[in-house]
């Protein structure tokens, strides 16, 4: 509960299990839960404990652990305070806790998944005056073992662990012994640990893949449930009346949208990606409860006639060296992204595709705390960017998360925001993707974002690990993986 970094939550969740989980279907299902039952007005939510499910130090599993835990993740100490949205707990009887909220807000289903918010036994977490970073403890299918700062994380596996996952064949102790979590920086020293043996699972440098397609000794998974978008925007600043609006050329609708439509997404996808992404034309990322082929029906295509015709209309006209310009103005434009060479190859097709519909593209490659920083500051006019989050409200924050670039879109257009935020008041996540939906086709077809991709992970397996594979968004499912014998 209190740190949250990227080898954590590939370790955390293997040691402390939530009491509910997204499946494969990227459907919620109870895990250290009977049942969750949700009252009307979306108040109340009535937990239903599994009993006899035991932590690793053998206490028990019950109402009050989860109360604990819940408040745990939730304070000010924790990596994330405030994420349960004013929630409180109470303890009903040994298998039942009530969680209140004070308001309806769907959203917290998705805290309960969260992996920062697993379940740890309250005696050891006293007893450790509250920091478990050294030694966690929780009744997932792996206990702690040992953690060398910089270099390994190990966990061996819970003999008493019971498996509640749809997803899983065995529904006990883990085939694995052991996992070593480790950390090698030099791109070339993993590969050679990886075709020696000594490493059996390697995240695949995405320029790698296609070496290792085809090889019998390899397998590979590919995590197409992605919860990043990857998207173009224009930056939204304060005026000096204390309203928002786009850094002209981009306070013009027409030049947002001939933006998205000047860009060859899939060229880019093909080219600089490997074919590592998936085209996704609105602001919910295929890995995201709520998302359906509908959100493919906005935003833009490939079509850079169409660029140019709005550009005409909008009374942009061609002029010297193919640069536009409107009023004695050039249709000039600074485009910022964090330093990196992927993202500055993809900026660079990005300026050529600009350049060929009539813009003036200066491009520049942003140290990132610098990017960070500035890029609000009306240094750039647009950015490349990418954002990540688990829950179909990714769409609501796009537009009114106030750090980002175009965070603003939602006091530029209030029924965007109004209606995403409508996607709070109901629990059914086919009803919620309707009102992302909405919302999401309001801020793309505006050109208030320009989404591009969500990228594509996989994994090298070595084939004599059997039985790998992914759950929901990208996380490995390790409980029926197995060595083959020789």
């Amino acid at each position: 509960h209190r740190y949250y970094t990227t080898m954590a939550s590939r370790v955390i969740g293997e040691v402390c299990e939530t009491v509910i989980q997204l499946n494969t279907d990227l459907e919620l299902e109870p895990i250290l839960l009977n049942s969750i039952e949700v009252s009307e007005d979306g108040l109340l939510y009535t937990m239903n404990v599994r009993e006899g499910i035991k932590f690793h130090n053998g206490d028990d599993l019950d109402a009050e652990a989860i109360a604990f835990s819940h408040e745990r993740a939730n304070n000010d100490k924790a990596a994330y305070p405030g994420q349960f949205y004013g929630a409180t707990w109470e303890v009903v009887d040994p298998l039942t806790v009530n969680m209140i909220m004070p308001e309806a807000n769907s959203g917290v289903m998705l805290i309960l998944a969260f992996r920062g918010c697993g379940i740890v036994p309250p005696a050891a977490v006293a007893e450790m005056n509250d920091d478990m970073s050294q030694h966690p403890i929780g009744s997932g299918p792996f206990m702690f073992k040992e953690w060398l700062p910089g270099d390994r994380i190990t966990i061996t596996a819970y003999d008493g662990y019971q498996n509640f996952h749809s997803q899983a064949e065995n529904k006990a102790r883990p085939y694995l012994d052991e996992i070593v979590f480790r950390v090698i920086p030099e791109e070339q020293t993993q590969l050679a640990s990886f075709e020696t043996g000594e490493v059996q699972l390697l995240v695949m440098p995405s320029q790698q893949v296609v070496n290792y397609e085809g090889n019998d000794d390899y397998y590979l998974l590919r995590n197409e449930q992605s919860t990043t978008t990857v998207y173009l925007a224009p930056v939204i600043m304060e005026q000096a009346d204390g309203s928002y609006d786009w850094i002209p050329p981009f306070n013009e609708q027409a030049v947002r949208q001939a933006v998205g439509w000047a860009i060859n997404v899939q060229e880019i996808i093909d080219g600089v990606l490997g074919g590592l992404a998936i085209r996704n034309r609105s602001s919910l990322p295929t890995g995201n409860p709520g998302y359906s082929a509908k959100f493919q029906e906005m935003g833009f295509d490939y079509d850079p006639e169409k660029a140019k015709q709005l550009l005409d209309e909008a009374g942009w006209t061609v002029g010297s060296g193919g640069v536009r310009q409107k009023n004695g103005e050039k249709l000039s434009i600074i485009l910022w992204c964090e330093a990196g060479t992927t993202r500055e190859r993809i900026c660079q097709l990005v300026q050529n595709h600009l350049q060929q519909v009539g813009f003036e593209v200066q491009f520049q490659g942003i140290e990132s705390a610098t990017f960070v920083a500035e890029r609000g500051t009306g240094a750039c006019h647009i950015v490349y960017a990418t954002y990540n989050w688990n829950d179909p409200d990714i769409v609501w924050w796009l537009g009114n998360d106030t750090s980002l670039v175009q965070g603003h879109y939602g006091k530029i257009n209030p029924e965007f925001a109004d209606t995403g935020a409508l996607g709070w008041t109901v629990t059914d996540l086919a009803a919620r993707g309707d009102y992302y939906y909405q919302a999401s086709k309001m801020m793309v077809d505006d050109g208030g974002i320009i989404p591009l991709w969500n990228p594509v992970n996989v994994d090298g397996v070595r084939s004599e690990l059997k039985d790998m594979k992914f759950a929901a968004q990208g996380f490995r499912f390790y409980t029926d993986a197995y060595f083959e014998e020789s």
